[in-house]
């Protein structure tokens, strides 16, 4: 009898164990899975800063040509150069980011909406600008209004590029300050906004 209660007691602590060891195991789980996607979510965020960050010059030259050749043609000059489109192969983590929001704290999750919502504004301005663009190209015809919608495009990206670069770095600041282990550069973050802002002063004051 004794044996017997032995027994039961080994078994009932053996499932005790066994459950133990399936939760840690869950948990181990959720936690890694967690820290992968937040680690794969502020990288994404990085390189896009990164990228748009780097052809914001490019925009802006391409903004102040396109400005001078509305301009000729204001005066009764006519279009002789060609204008370039602007492609982009961005991919957004929009869809897995509201999948996996129970993996992010709230003001990160908002701020990585907020960023990739821009990102989102943006590619639809860039979408217009290329069809219109093409629509143009093919009957090798740029009337004034067509370049005028072309420099208004531009604008719009421009002012969207900014902010999204804002946007971006303040959302990589938030996730270093609510999530651990991320190995975010957030005084890169701030030196970036800083020179976004300049930027954007100087442009204002011309």
């Amino acid at each position: 009898m004794e044996n017997q209660s032995l027994s039961m007691v080994q078994y009932i602590f053996g499932v005790l164990v066994a459950v133990l060891v399936f939760l840690i195991k869950e948990a181990v789980t959720k936690a890694l899975t967690g820290l992968r996607f937040r680690k794969r979510l502020a990288i994404d965020i990085k390189v896009i800063v990164d990228n748009y960050y780097e052809h914001l010059p490019t925009l802006s030259s391409q903004l102040e040509d396109l400005h001078k050749k509305v301009e000729a043609m204001e005066a009764g000059s006519e279009l002789t150069t060609r204008v370039a489109p602007i492609w982009s192969n961005s991919y957004s983590l929009l869809d897995d980011l509201y999948k996996n929001s129970y993996q992010l704290r709230p003001d990160s999750f908002q701020e990585a909406v907020r960023f990739y919502d821009t990102v989102g504004r943006s590619d639809e301005v860039r979408r217009a600008y290329n069809e219109h663009l093409r629509d143009q190209a093919s009957t090798q015809n740029y009337s004034l209004p067509s370049l005028q919608y072309l420099y208004s495009c531009l604008v719009s990206m421009r002012s969207d590029y900014c902010e999204m670069i804002r946007c971006g770095c303040d959302a990589q600041k938030t996730l270093a300050r609510e999530h651990r282990f991320l190995r975010i550069d957030t005084a890169r973050c701030s030196n970036i906004q800083n020179q976004i802002l300049q930027k954007e002063s100087n442009k204002s004051s011309k």
